[in-house]
């Protein structure tokens, strides 16, 4: 009787969830596993044909083998899916859509296509204005801000924070593909952050149905008014998470997405596809003209009627998520789509419960448990499950169960090639099935397995095997076997390695990157030049934008690269790697011209965006010649105290002859909160010299470092004359002369953080600074200074006493708070005294999420 209950509560939990199935849909399907991957895609294949509620799972598995089956099988057979009716039909056409080669656009510097004018994709929207970041420190998705705001108009919006630049930028036609537009071209930073996507669509007088794939969180608005909302953050945007029919109204109506990013990276995709009522796709006229979007506010048509449907992935998932027993099919389809789907949440995934609840499911398969395995990102569940899973396939003595543990085998040696367990993952290879396995997914892993070993002479036989399984299959030959090909041969053998590269290209998605183009540098600086600016209007992220522009840069094709990182700037205008590769290209252009005018503008944006990178600032200071040695103290300058300060201090207590090894005469820490949300600290502080250093070692300066450390001051004040140090570099190093007695060195060195604090998924930042010191080493003043805006959750106190003055000051929106101690602790120095720090004040202070 147990399994008629299970399966009766199974129904009912589907039922629950508002999904109908079939009676015969309610039994298991065809295995998901198979010996090889030309295998397992065909399995699957016939498994989604017949349409249960495992189907869109198994479509996710068919693309998740691209690079392992033979070229162009995955594809075709989610083409073939895509051709049939059904409600998984429009997501196996965009599946297959998205595994295709980029469409390589002409470079067009200039006149770059921000308007459609004819689509490779019918119904895919690849006109937006793009405007963002805006800042996500929690209820981003909700706040109504940039379009949402009353009075809002596209055309000059200007919503820049910090140092951050937020205005419209309208898409590359040619970079938004069939797996939607990329964010990482036109956004940063994204992490913890909004972008709003606008477009006006024309639509015709039937009803339509909207899709929208999207990493992040999600708001679509149509006219305004928002129609959906999803608060789940999704890694990878390659299935429908809303699907909305519109009807009512032709004409022009402005279709405006925000999403939202979390602390965890994701993909930073999102597409927004067009279709009939009839799931077929339906070509849209739209426009990102900025122009457009005004007048489609100020003249807008009538309203539009909005009924939302629920997206196969959701009910996918939503099947799992029911209280009570279920069928592991659904515990294994939902932990599928949320896996390799990309539709798991980023803020709690489920999908290692679901593997969890499948693996402890009563009726569990070796079939299931490889899945498991195969989906599994924690090690020791992928291997335990993998291992069990091929064992019991064995144990059965079942021909149908052999390609479960060939599958299991597979999976466990690159899972242990993987981690670098090589003897573990050399003895897997050793068993049967995989031992006797001859196909070309097999021979692969076994090269695969002779390259890790790292040996040159292994190297070369895993490249021999390699090319012999490419010469056998040809035109099928597997991405995989394309990609070690590349990999292996990459400053070995040139000419390999650019074909590896060029098959690549030629069948998988995603290879026209800026290592693609490098591989032409053997053929010439203009065949280099031509690559590049074949592949720069296909690039998907701003990164690889600018490698192409640094490689034209360093092959001397300086207008290629000053035209692409114009292009560049305009894309990217937050990121400091666009105006330095304008900047450099420019000076290259024009060498006639004054050195300190060409590309000024261009490197004081980008010591904006980087005020921790001292070369760039000691450059901009010689080019203005405002200071040839000198380096920048910005807002810190006031803070800076002048050397006849510290050295009246010294002068009014002289040191006794003995009994001290130095003097600390000054020190003062000033923290500051930037509106970019990183933090600069910056130590100024003077020693006196009292024992004289005595060894090699002893002549070198500890100086506090960081991240971005810069020294700001270094050098020696001797009976009225300053004496510069012997070595220094801007990174903190430094090397003093020989002190003598009554020397006062003096140091100011400022550094920062990595990136912004205070975000959810920011480091949190803290500083800690000891007020006092030993009777050996005293210290006659300290200072701290806090500079933080006001509201900021900029924590401070101090821990095991007062200061002997604490000021604050309101100035500019900012709070600036000095604790002061004139007359700083002086502790004894005894041999089994406590550390230090229990007996002197502490100041400590942080940033937390």
């Amino acid at each position: 009787m147990r399994p008629l209950r299970i399966a009766a509560m199974t129904a009912l939990s589907l039922s629950v969830a508002g999904v109908e199935v079939p009676a015969s849909a309610m039994e298991p399907g065809e295995s998901w596993a198979a010996g090889s991957p030309d295998a397992m895609v065909d399995a699957n294949e016939a498994a989604a044909r017949r349409g249960a509620r495992d189907a869109l799972a198994r479509l996710l598995v068919i693309e998740s083998l691209v690079d392992e089956a033979t070229a162009g099988r995955s594809r075709r057979a989610l083409e073939r899916l895509g051709r049939a009716d059904g409600p998984i039909a429009g997501e196996a056409r965009w599946l297959a859509h998205g595994l295709e080669p980029e469409r390589l656009t002409a470079w067009t510097a200039r006149d770059v296509q921000r308007d459609e004018v004819a689509t490779p994709y019918p119904g895919l929207v690849r006109t937006w204005a793009i405007l963002g970041p805006f800042e996500n420190t929690g209820g981003g998705l909700e706040r109504a801000e940039g379009p949402e705001e009353s009075g809002h108009r596209f055309v000059g919006a200007d919503y820049s924070w910090g140092v951050n630049a937020v205005r419209p930028i309208r898409s590359l036609v040619s970079s938004v593909s069939a797996r939607g537009v990329p964010l990482d071209l036109y956004v940063h930073p994204r992490a913890e952050s909004c972008t709003y996507l606008s477009s006006v669509v024309t639509l015709p007088s039937e009803p339509v149905q909207l899709h929208v794939a999207s990493t992040g969180s999600l708001r679509v608005l149509v006219d305004g008014k928002e129609v959906h909302r999803d608060e789940a953050v999704h890694e990878r945007a390659k299935l429908d998470r809303a699907i909305l029919q519109l009807t009512g109204s032709s004409g022009r109506h402005e279709i405006t997405l925000k999403v939202c990013s979390s602390a965890r990276p994701d993909e930073g995709r999102v597409r927004v596809r067009f279709t009939r009522t009839d799931g077929s796709d339906l070509a849209i006229a739209s426009t990102s003209s900025l122009a457009a979007l005004d007048e489609s506010r100020a003249r807008p048509s009538a309203a539009l009627q909005v009924a939302s449907e629920t997206p196969p992935a959701t009910r996918a998932t939503n099947v799992a998520l029911v209280a009570g027993p279920i069928h592991p099919v659904d515990v294994l389809t939902a932990a599928v789509v949320h896996q390799l789907g990309g539709a798991d949440d980023l803020r709690s995934r489920r999908a290692p419960g679901l593997l969890d609840r499948l693996v402890g499911a009563p009726g569990v398969t070796a079939d299931h448990l490889a899945m498991a395995g195969w989906l599994a990102t924690f090690g020791a569940n992928k291997s335990g499950w993998l291992r069990a899973a091929h064992e019991r396939a064995q144990a059965a003595r079942d021909p149908k169960g052999r390609p479960v543990a060939d599958f299991a085998q597979r999976a466990l040696i690159r899972a242990r090639i993987g981690i670098g367990s090589l003897d573990l993952a050399r003895a897997t290879a050793n068993e049967p099935p995989f031992s006797e396995a001859e196909d070309a997914h097999a021979r692969w892993l076994r090269a695969k397995l002779l390259a890790a070993e790292g040996d040159v002479g292994l190297t070369d036989r895993a490249l021999g095997q390699l090319e012999a399984i490419a010469a056998s299959a040809g035109n099928d030959t597997p991405m995989l076997v394309w990609q070690s090909l590349a990999r292996l041969a990459g400053g070995r053998r040139p000419a390999l390695h650019l074909g590896a590269l060029e098959k690549l290209a030629e069948g998988r998605h995603a290879s026209h990157g800026s290592s693609y183009a490098a591989a032409f540098a053997m053929l010439g600086g203009a065949a280099f030049e031509q690559a590049a600016l074949a592949i720069a209007l296909s690039q998907s992220s701003a990164s690889e934008l600018a490698n192409l522009g640094s490689q034209l840069l360093a092959a001397g094709r300086y207008v290629a690269a000053s035209e692409l990182f114009e292009l560049l700037v305009e894309l990217a205008p937050n990121q400091a790697f666009s105006h330095i590769g304008l900047a450099r290209a420019r000076q290259h252009l024009e060498p006639s011209s004054p050195a300190s005018a060409v590309g000024l503008a261009e490197l004081e944006r980008a010591a904006e965006l980087q005020p921790e990178a001292n070369r760039l600032a000691a450059e901009l200071r010689f080019r203005k010649g405002t200071s040839s040695d000198e380096p920048e103290l910005g807002e810190d300058a006031r803070h800076i105290v002048a050397p006849s300060v510290f050295l009246d201090r010294a002068a009014k207590v002289p040191a006794p002859k003995d009994g001290l090894h130095s003097r600390q005469l000054h020190w003062r820490r000033v923290v500051r909160l930037h509106p970019d949300k990183r933090v600069s600290q910056m130590m100024h502080y003077a020693r006196e010299i009292i024992i004289e250093p005595r060894t090699e070692a002893d002549r070198y300066e500890d100086v506090p470092r960081g991240y971005g450390t810069e020294l700001l001051i270094a050098r020696v004040h001797r009976d009225g004359s300053e004496l510069p140090p012997e070595e220094e570099n801007r990174s903190g190093m430094v090397r003093w002369p020989e002190l003598r007695r009554g020397d006062v060195v003096e140091v100011a060195v400022r550094n920062w953080t990595p990136g912004p604090v205070g975000r959810r998924g920011d480091p949190p930042f803290y500083f800690v600074d000891y007020v006092g010191a030993v009777d050996t080493e005293p210290v006659l003043y300290n200072e701290v200074i806090i500079d933080a805006p006001d509201g900021s959750a900029f924590a401070f106190d101090v821990i095991g006493g007062e200061a002997d003055e604490r000021k604050t000051e309101h100035r500019d929106g900012r709070t600036i708070t000095r604790l002061i101690w004139k007359r700083p602790p002086t502790i004894a120095q005894e041999p089994f005294a406590p550390r230090v720090t229990e007996l002197v004040p502490i100041v400590a202070g942080s940033i937390y999420p």
